[in-house]
């Protein structure tokens, strides 16, 4: 599996066809969170090594012999979310890192939230029809 380049939505997206794809389905559901949208701007490019590292997330488990994109879609807009609000607080730089990370890992639940209500509203709302 060679690493790949592509840009989705203004975004560079680094590392395999199937990490790339499962970015691409995390980030359309990205564009029903609210939250998100705030720091949609700071974000420019999404690597595979900075979703994958296993330092990125201490809520996470991560396995090295499965990769991380087989998680829902859910995980990695949080994924995504916490990168891209790292982004904003790295330009803004006024934080020590350590209420940095917390900051981040507060934003990603907030987003991961408001992804999975959408989720469950729009469930709901397909029932509705019939």
């Amino acid at each position: 599996m060679g690493k790949h380049t592509e840009t989705f939505g203004g975004i560079a997206i680094h590392g395999s066809k199937d990490f790339i794809a499962e970015m691409k389905e995390a980030l359309m559901l990205l564009q029903y969170s609210p939250s998100f949208q705030e720091v949609l701007p700071f974000l420019s490019k999404i690597d595979a090594a900075d979703i994958l590292s296993p330092n990125a997330d201490a809520e996470h488990s991560y396995n090295s012999n499965k990769p991380t994109y087989n998680h829902s879609s859910i995980s990695y807009g949080g994924d995504i979310a916490r990168l891209a609000y790292r982004c904003m607080l790295s330009r803004q730089a006024t934080e020590s890192n350590g209420d940095a990370e917390k900051r981040c890992a507060e934003f990603r639940t907030k987003v991961e939230r408001e992804l999975y209500t959408f989720m469950q509203n729009d469930y709901r709302q397909s029932f509705m029809h019939w």
